[in-house]
């Protein structure tokens, strides 16, 4: 039997490309998120000047629901400077998720 080039070709693709499919699918390529007392550079840090108010909790509802508090006017961003110094806290998740990053004045 005789082969072609072109089949050769084409064989030397499907195992190239199915070479890639499994070294890519064992790699992480996954974004490190930002964590509260983390490690690494993403590690979101909280100076504690004060107890965190109670509506602060619970984290994760904070974290994902904070955004409405300040739309709708029920604190403003100032207040949050209070406490956060935005380089440390504010700005790794804004900047994770893409929203305009938290100046120290709360502006």
């Amino acid at each position: 039997m005789r082969y072609s080039g072109t089949m050769t070709l084409r064989t030397l693709a499907v195992l190239l490309v199915a070479v890639l499919v499994l070294v890519l699918s064992g790699c992480d390529m996954g974004v490190e998120k930002p964590v509260k007392d983390g490690t690494g550079p993403l590690t979101i840090t909280i100076a504690r000047t004060r107890e965190a108010p109670d509506y602060h909790n619970p984290l994760d509802w904070w974290t994902a629901n904070h955004p409405h508090g300040i739309s709708d006017g029920v604190f403003s961003q100032r207040e949050c400077m209070l406490c956060h110094v935005p380089q440390d806290s504010c700005n790794k998740c804004h900047d994770y998720v893409g929203v305009k990053q938290v100046r120290q004045d709360g502006r």
